[in-house]
């Protein structure tokens, strides 16, 4: 084989180890945009994320690449805010809904789109920018790309995700955490960490004004799950999992980040916004599921225990105040949504214990 095939084999070779390398949507992001544009000397390489977002479907810059410099952003933080609306630009709508690839010419620029398709739905566009055409060989190697990529991606979501009810499993929960503290700490939206700290709280953490936003972190528990699992068996167990999943992610908004923590356990990520609309969020989750009727089981209710996320906590401080929470409601009731921050500033007693009591209350 000639020497120059050999070395462009191995310079190929070289960029697809970048992406099936890598372990989370993020890095996988950031591979695909700089193997597809060192591959096709692109002038600009963009990732953009599709999403709906309370009836409409934005667009979202993940990654941008223009030589050697890079825009990046969060895909598992990311937020309305951060993009614009899908239908401000015809030629993205054309491509997502033609679900194929799309060329055209813009000024002195060549423009490549190509739709990516995961789950039966185009959730992301790919664009490239060079100035010339792509052609029919390249074409072929950028579909074989974006396969590789697209395989890839569909690992990692396996790993990524609770099996039986698709949302992210604790792993992902545990390796994401230290992120999100100090996305909150960049995102925060007051003045810096000041002196004073709740009764209660964790030593510095900064008092939260009235209708100031923050993200926040709440833990729900399937109330009597046990009882459900011995009266009806563990198919009909998992199947009230498997609707109470369904039905977060029709409570809660794109960017809030839902897991199943672990058995009838369930942890959401609530983005930005003030505890008034935090509490209603919960509060309209929580009602959801009271009001639902079950097969074979019936009613079914759940508790909550939310708290606020500061950059300041470390990961075991800010689980456990919403697990605190959360066992403030289920010995207060069931079936109720509580506050930390609420429950220490009304004085009310927070039980702070090391471990679950082997007295079966749930």
């Amino acid at each position: 084989m000639h020497a120059s095939k050999i070395d462009l084999y191995h310079d190929l070779i070289e960029h697809l180890r970048r992406i099936v390398g890598r372990r989370d949507r993020n890095s996988l992001n950031q591979a695909l945009v700089l193997t597809v544009g060192s591959i096709f000397g692109a002038a600009q390489t963009t990732l953009l994320r599709i999403v709906h977002h309370c009836g409409t479907d934005y667009v979202i810059p993940c990654v941008i690449r223009s030589g050697a410099s890079e825009i990046f952003k969060d895909v598992y933080l990311a937020s309305p805010q951060d993009g614009y609306p899908l239908d401000s630009r015809e030629d993205y709508v054309v491509c997502c809904r033609a679900r194929a690839p799309m060329s055209f010419r813009r000024a002195e620029t060549e423009i490549h789109l190509f739709p990516l398709e995961h789950r039966d739905e185009v959730y992301a566009v790919l664009e490239l920018q060079r100035d010339r055409p792509l052609e029919a060989s390249e074409e072929h190697l950028m579909e074989d790309v974006l396969g590789l990529f697209l395989d890839h991606l569909a690992l990692i979501d396996y790993a990524e995700t609770d099996t039986l009810t698709g949302l992210l499993n604790r792993k992902t929960f545990d390796e994401n955490l230290s992120r999100m503290l100090a996305h909150a700490g960049s995102d925060d939206g007051g003045e810096g960490g000041g002196e004073g700290s709740e009764r209660g709280a964790s030593p510095g953490r900064r008092h939260l004004k009235p209708g100031e936003v923050s993200n926040w972190l709440a833990m729900a528990d399937i109330d009597h799950f046990k009882r459900i699992n011995d009266e009806h068996g563990h198919i009909i167990g998992d199947e009230v999992l498997l609707l109470i999943a369904q039905a977060m992610r029709r409570s809660f908004r794109f960017n809030d980040q839902l897991f199943r923590f672990g058995g009838e356990e369930f942890v959401s990520v609530l983005q930005l916004t003030d505890r008034d609309d935090a509490r209603h969020v919960l509060e309209r989750f929580r009602k959801h599921i009271e009001e639902a009727v079950f097969p074979i089981v019936g009613r079914v209710t759940i508790s909550i225990g939310f708290t606020r996320v500061d950059d300041l906590d470390t990961p075991t401080e800010l689980v456990g105040r919403a697990d605190q929470a959360l066992y403030f409601a289920k010995r207060n009731g069931r079936n109720r949504v509580e506050c930390y921050e609420d429950l220490v500033a009304s004085g009310q007693y927070v039980v702070a214990h090391p471990a679950r009591p082997a007295v079966e209350l749930f």
